[in-house]
């Protein structure tokens, strides 16, 4: 859940629950993380929220979307917000960047972090914007998952690759991290992205294949959760590991399971292992995980039903 924004500049605090239980579940969250010595934070927005940002966000109801975002920071517990503004068109740049300043003014303690979009540096490079809303921010958390697909003069490609990005695959995790830090952007400033779900694809079975019009990915974020591939799709002989990549995925002789997937890119303990090695070797600040719940195993023994989140932290954490 997230709080979000109100066309007048209100902030929603029912977590996609209800009123009474979302503030609830926002206070055990926040109150366990501090208990455990951690960090707690608000997500505002996502993706669907852009047009009331927008309207909070104007010169008529910014000082009241401030006042109310503070507010509710501190009446649920928590010590900052992560400005998911998406899509982040350059427009609204200069709006997002004084949102921002005016949190840090309002607050100066707050921690703040917006996740931002991966890049494909066949023609795509880091806008100087971004070095600027570094300055206010804590940490800007690149999403680094959903990278490939059927896309014009592309192959088949993983998710989420680690490295290995070339011309006809131009995505990687390094290579995005290495773009913002080219950019400007401190390195201990910058987060990758950890996505606990797959990609199902239709019409390739192995990495790097020339894809056909009917090609492509067919099911991701929800339907594909690891939770699911771990239940319904993974064995063991249709397991590959690829070396240069860093990454794991599933490929299959015939069209397999409720979503008819022919190959399955996604983390796995081992991937998600080289990325926190990469984290620490690279000077970064971390990682952002889309979706922890989309991790769990729950007919695993116990101590193994969330061996993702468990790799995730022993990898990057200590």
């Amino acid at each position: 859940g997230a709080i979000e924004p109100t066309a007048s500049g209100g902030v929603t605090t029912d977590f996609w629950i209800d009123p009474v239980n979302g503030p609830l579940v926002a206070r055990t969250i926040a109150s366990r993380a501090h208990q455990a010595g951690r960090t707690a934070i608000l997500m505002l927005g996502g993706a669907g929220y852009r047009s009331n940002l927008l309207a909070a966000t104007t010169s008529a109801n910014i000082a009241t979307f401030v006042n109310n975002l503070v507010s509710t920071v501190s009446t649920l517990g928590y010590d900052g917000i992560d400005v998911d503004w998406e899509p982040l068109m350059v427009a609204d740049q200069p709006i997002v960047l004084n949102l921002l300043n005016r949190l840090r003014a309002a607050r100066p303690s707050i921690i703040l972090t917006m996740p931002v979009a991966w890049i494909n540096p066949n023609w795509q490079t880091v806008h100087p914007w971004y070095v600027q809303a570094g300055g206010v921010l804590d940490q800007m958390n690149i999403m680094t998952y959903q990278m490939a697909d059927n896309w014009s003069g592309w192959v088949s490609w993983h998710q989420g690759a680690l490295y290995g990005q070339g011309g006809t695959h131009p995505s990687s995790v390094s290579s995005s991290a290495q773009a913002y830090q080219s950019a400007g952007i401190p390195s201990h400033k910058i987060g990758i992205g950890l996505g606990f779900f797959g990609s199902c694809w239709h019409g390739a079975n192995s990495m790097l294949q020339t894809l056909g019009p009917t090609a492509g990915v067919f099911a991701s974020d929800g339907d594909m959760s690891y939770t699911n591939i771990m239940s319904q799709y993974y064995n063991a002989t249709s397991y590959r590991w690829d070396a240069v990549a860093r990454s794991g995925y599933l490929a299959f002789s015939s069209p397999t399971g409720t979503k008819q997937c022919t190959m399955i890119s996604y983390e796995d303990a081992p991937s998600i292992a080289d990325k926190g090695s990469f984290v620490k070797s690279a000077g970064l600040g971390g990682a952002i995980i889309w979706t922890i719940n989309q991790g769990h195993l729950p007919n695993a023994p116990a101590g193994q039903q969330d061996p993702l989140l468990t790799t995730a932290y022993h990898s990057i954490v200590p």
